[in-house]
């Protein structure tokens, strides 16, 4: 009887092992080499009993179906037709059989005679998967609104007669909601569904900038302006003044914010289009690229000092220039020399400039509330002479003389703004501005015999010596009218 018993158990046993094991292993099933139980469909296609590949298969020719079909949209009372060919609807042919082949083959034995069970009396409809080119069906609805929808515009401003300032109100634009139409179409073509018409879902767009940003900037009306003029005759250089005053038409600049003349206007090369021109190369004129931009820096900074800014940095020429008094130039070498200033109103400022023939101004607009006048003074302080220089020449006789360079004085120049506020004034110094003399050269005979290549120098008036930076190359003609 003991026997028996122990006999007994050790079969439950047994069977209990092997029953766990294939619950246990029964999860996995290579589901490449099964089919697909009865009675599943993907959007109408039967798949039943059929491999992954012959899913695969008759999904394609299913996606070729629809493609072969035509969406009807709508937006308000119009319609149109749209080939879904032109959008290229697709299938995703692997995740849909992904899904059909884990029906009956997923969990333990029990599991997947339930589930084959139930599908047996109860039919299963797979969504499809689908896939758009959301940039082609962009393009091709914006097409058919191109009529109905519009970008949004920002608000801006325009001077008006009198240099006032008249804010533009923003707009908001109108475009199709791309996402949620992309969404619609997808929904209902997973569901292989007969009747495509759908709605245009479009959206309202605010501007990026709208009419309370551009009221909160504070531009009311002009603030300052300077004009120069120069000669239109002088093609090259009145290129280069064209060219470098557009770079900063049109900047606007926020309360604190730092311009710098360079960074806005950039280098003065022959890629960004200068061409050659007179520039002052120690202390003479020679050919050079970006000649008369330093014409351009130098109104800027009149109009500047006038509008009451802070000036960061500046530098004046070596020599003296004709078309601003002297200490009032500003002289730039791109990564060399700047025009630097800073806005610490507490509005926002425009910088409009105008290139009209023969003159070049630059207008800067702000908030315009003050009653504050300002004006710039400037004197000689000093007048330094050049000094004479002989050089011996052996191409003119004994005693002959040749003036080879005449010679230009050199001034210490000192500056002030005066700030007149309902007749209080607050006066402010300017930094002086020193133009070195350059010596005439005056070429003297001599017999050949007794030429040595020596010079010999007369000095009159001369100042004290002051240590300078190595002369630079800047960008500009100290002759122009």
């Amino acid at each position: 009887m003991f026997r028996k018993r122990s006999i007994i158990v050790s079969v439950f046993i047994a069977i209990f092992i092997i029953i766990a094991f294939i619950t246990l292993q029964g999860s996995y099933v290579p589901l490449g080499h099964a089919k697909v139980i009865p009675n599943v469909y993907a959007g109408e296609v039967e798949l039943s009993e059929m491999t992954r590949d012959q899913g695969i298969n008759e999904l394609s020719n299913l996606a070729g179906q629809i493609r072969g079909k035509k969406v009807s949209l709508k937006y308000k009372e119009y319609d149109w037709e749209l080939s879904l060919k032109k959008i290229n609807v697709e299938i995703d042919k692997k995740a849909v059989m992904e899904q059909a082949m884990e029906f009956g083959h997923r969990g333990n034995p029990w599991q997947r005679w339930q589930e084959k069970k139930q599908v047996r009396a109860n039919r299963v409809n797979l969504p499809l998967v689908i896939e758009i080119d959301k940039e082609k069906l962009r393009v091709e609805v914006e097409s058919l609104l191109k009529d109905f929808i519009r970008p949004p515009q920002d608000a801006g401003f325009k001077i008006i007669p009198g240099e006032t300032i008249k804010i533009i109100p923003g707009k908001k634009g109108l475009q199709v909601d791309i996402d949620k139409l992309y969404n619609n179409l997808c929904e209902r073509l997973s569901k292989n569904a007969v009747n495509l018409n759908i709605e245009i879902p479009v959206i309202k767009v605010s501007p990026s900038r709208t009419t309370e940003d551009v009221q909160a900037m504070g531009l009311k009306g002009l603030v300052s302006s300077y004009s120069t003029k120069f000669d239109p005759e002088e093609k090259s250089r009145t290129y280069n003044i064209k060219t470098a005053a557009s770079a900063l038409d049109g900047l606007l600049v926020s309360p604190g914010e730092k311009v710098s003349f360079n960074k806005v206007v950039g280098p003065r090369s022959s890629e960004a289009g200068y061409k050659n021109a007179k520039v002052i190369l120690n202390r003479k004129l020679v050919e050079g690229l970006g000649g008369g931009v330093c014409q351009v820096s130098s109104t800027l900074y009149n109009a500047v000092l006038l509008s009451d800014l802070t000036v960061i940095e500046r530098t004046n020429h070596s020599l003296p220039v004709s078309y601003v008094p002297l200490g009032r130039d500003a002289t730039v070498v791109y990564d060399f020399l700047d025009l630097r200033f800073r806005n610490d109103s507490d509005s926002y400022i425009l910088i409009k400039s105008e290139v009209e023939y023969d003159t070049l101004c630059f207008k800067i607009y702000g908030s315009n509330n003050s009653n504050k006048h300002v004006s710039i003074e400037t004197w000689v302080e000093k007048v330094i002479e050049p000094g004479v220089v002989y050089k011996e020449d052996s191409d003119l006789d004994k005693d002959d003389k040749k003036v080879k360079q005449e010679g230009i004085q050199g001034y210490k120049v000192c500056g002030r703004i005066v700030l007149d506020s309902n007749g209080e004034e607050d006066i402010r110094p300017l930094p002086e501005s020193y133009y070195e003399p350059r010596k005439k050269i005056i070429a003297v005979g001599v017999d050949s015999e007794e030429i040595t290549g020596e010079e010999s120098e007369q000095e009159e008036n001369q100042p004290e010596k002051k240590e300078k930076e190595p002369e630079k190359e800047t960008e500009d003609n100290d002759n122009t009218n």
